[in-house]
């Protein structure tokens, strides 16, 4: 994106100045001078500003014409490739292996169960996001992290309830073009060369690079997965209008076994898993406070477009 003539570099922390993370009162510092008659943006992305319940509101704050890009992927792969990347980093120091995180996926009185079970039972769009934003603290375990990275539809849900939806884009990081995300921010279309693959190559790639894949690994995990994360992928496609049901109706890729080393028998999810469930009893109104609405910005001088994009 970032070599798109419209788009201007940062001033200072190369292509990843993450301004809005590390020090807001560096911004003039980061983001050179725009006329407001100029057509030019500047572009800044991290997958951090996902984590954070305040980027949204320092973005209204810092500029309302920013425009914010997910650059989302299949959430199973998503899921899979960061469990196998922090496994080999040993950042997993538990062991917890797949098959003991879709146990814990199961259990009602999980985080993301719970988030799950509010989704799927049409609670209001505030309960959903103050729910997901008071339990994504610094305190995650090993496997809410996992989940947290790959269930979108809260997260996005955040932003364009700051932001409204005009100004946040959906696409599939590796099958929507770029050209897409270029006519979005107002630029011409621009001509690429680089050699583009598809989630499940990389995904394949990831597998035949690790030790445990072979062992953890299997096409019923994956469908089992793909089961847990089709009420947010549904719930994405309403709130965005982007068509993803190509992501529910993914089968297991076929280079995986149908059952992995530590499978000793197909396991099913629980019966409470896929049938509706009354709404927990999570009251919006004291959590609210939380999450204060952001001012508008009056400095014209940064009324130009900001590009910001989040790639999961």
């Amino acid at each position: 994106l970032s070599s798109h003539p419209s788009v201007l570099p940062s001033l200072c922390g190369g292509s990843r100045p993450r301004y809005l993370l590390n020090n807001h009162e560096l911004r003039d510092q980061c983001i050179p001078f725009i006329e407001e008659n100029e057509k030019y943006s500047v572009l800044d992305h991290s997958q951090l500003y996902a984590s954070d319940q305040m980027i949204p509101m320092r973005i209204t704050e810092d500029n309302i014409n920013t425009r914010v890009v997910f650059a989302v992927r299949h959430p199973v792969e998503r899921f899979i490739e960061q469990y196998l990347s922090l496994s080999s980093r040993r950042i997993n120091d538990s062991n917890v292996s797949l098959r003991s995180i879709l146990n814990d996926m199961y259990n009602k009185d999980s985080k993301y169960s719970h988030l799950r079970q509010l989704v799927t039972n049409g609670s209001s769009d505030e309960v959903i996001r103050l729910y997901y934003l008071i339990n994504n603290n610094d305190n995650l375990s090993y496997t809410d992290m996992l989940f947290s990275n790959s269930v979108y539809y809260p997260i996005v849900l955040h932003f364009t309830n700051q932001l409204t939806s005009r100004n946040v884009l959906i696409v599939d990081g590796f099958n929507d073009s770029l050209n897409q995300i270029f006519n979005y921010l107002g630029f011409c279309s621009f001509s690429h060369t680089f050699n583009k693959i598809t989630s499940s190559l990389q995904l394949q790639s990831v597998i035949a690079d690790s030790e445990i894949a072979n062992e953890e690994l299997s096409q019923d995990i994956y469908s089992q997965l793909n089961l847990f994360f089709e009420p947010f992928i549904t719930s994405l496609m309403s709130l965005t209008n982007v068509n993803l049901t190509y992501w529910i109706k993914s089968e297991p890729p076929d280079y995986l076994p149908l059952f992995s080393i530590a499978d000793n028998n197909k396991s099913s999810p629980a019966q409470w898993f896929e049938s509706s469930l009354s709404p927990l009893n999570v009251d919006s109104g004291i959590m609210s406070h939380l999450l204060p609405k952001g001012k508008s910005s009056t400095d014209e001088r940064f009324n130009t477009t900001l590009g910001m994009l989040i790639s999961f």
